[in-house]
């Protein structure tokens, strides 16, 4: 869903339905943001000092996307930093990804 005044869309996972999630960064003021899937961001309950952002995401490098910029890239609005991956579980065979908020 894009918002029309700012540009900025909401991420779903597929298939979208009964299953659909919406993608939300989740953390606190430490700068470290963990992306999560919610079925409904707004209902829940957050610690004080807890953000729980699913708005702020641009998508692609431009319209149209800049040149050597896919037109499929996720940037975070909400925040200047990076992406970064941490593999967890047995073996270390999933992922856990972040932002991190530099301030």
């Amino acid at each position: 869903m894009t918002d029309k005044k700012t540009g900025l869309v909401e991420l779903h996972t597929y298939p979208q339905g009964t299953n659909d999630k919406l993608l939300a960064l989740i953390g606190s003021g430490d700068g470290l943001l963990n992306l999560n899937g919610l079925p409904d961001p707004a209902a829940i309950q957050l610690p004080a000092g807890t953000k729980c952002d699913w708005r702020s995401f641009r998508m692609g490098g431009g319209n149209p996307p800049a040149p050597g910029r896919p037109g499929n890239a996720v940037t975070y609005a909400g925040g200047k930093g990076s992406w970064q991956a941490f593999p967890y579980g047995p073996n270390n065979a999933q992922w856990s990804v972040t932002f991190v908020n530099c301030k």
